[in-house]
């Protein structure tokens, strides 16, 4: 039997973290597949053709990563195809726990807030690549200032600075409970971060 390299090893982890959060997001998409989103999320089908490019990048990603794991491309693939599964498990976890099934899972509007950071690391990941192709390095290391800037520049933005405040406006009025507690009753028609 062969040894494996620490390569394929760590490339085989971020894969099975990969596969593990886009069955929780399949999961949870069809547990929402006929919940209005309305502008708080993408389409059910939209979603699906958003898992099928997860998974080319994860396995491009895997393919780089293991054969040969000092070009940065195929880590940038893995990562990306990481962030993509999580584009999808977050809002339908926050759909899923704010209006589909109101009050049955914690945390839904938090998980709303932090899914809205998702195109932070997109960005990133895109302006990686192209310092890093086509060979997986940089052309020199007078560039490394480049990718520090490039890489920081996104997460400077508002949503990514703060994301624990989101505002969902529901098209019924939510109903109170005896407790005093709030629940959905209606269908979100939008979410957005407060202040936007």
């Amino acid at each position: 039997m062969t040894r494996l390299g620490t390569g394929v090893l760590m490339a085989t982890g971020v894969a099975a973290v990969w596969l593990g959060i886009e069955v929780v997001g399949i999961t949870l998409l069809f547990a929402t597949w006929n919940t209005p989103t309305a502008g708080f999320t993408d389409s059910a089908w939209s979603a699906l053709t958003g898992v099928f490019a997860a998974a080319v990048f994860a396995g491009v990603g895997f393919l780089l990563a293991a054969k040969r794991s000092g070009n940065a491309i195929g880590w940038i693939f893995l990562v990306t195809a990481v962030n993509l599964a999580l584009g999808l498990a977050l809002p339908r976890y926050a759909l899923y726990a704010v209006v589909t099934h109101p009050g049955s899972k914690s945390g839904g509007v938090v998980v709303a807030a932090l899914s809205y950071s998702g195109w932070v690391i997109l960005i990133t990941s895109v302006w990686l690549l192209v310092l890093f192709f086509p060979h997986g390095r940089l052309p020199s290391r007078r560039w490394r200032p480049v990718v520090a800037l490039g890489a920081s520049a996104p997460w400077h933005r508002g949503s990514a600075r703060r994301p624990s405040r989101v505002r969902c406006h529901i098209r019924s009025p939510p109903s109170t409970t005896r407790w005093g507690s709030m629940h959905c009753g209606g269908s979100i028609t939008s979410c957005s971060p407060a202040g936007r």
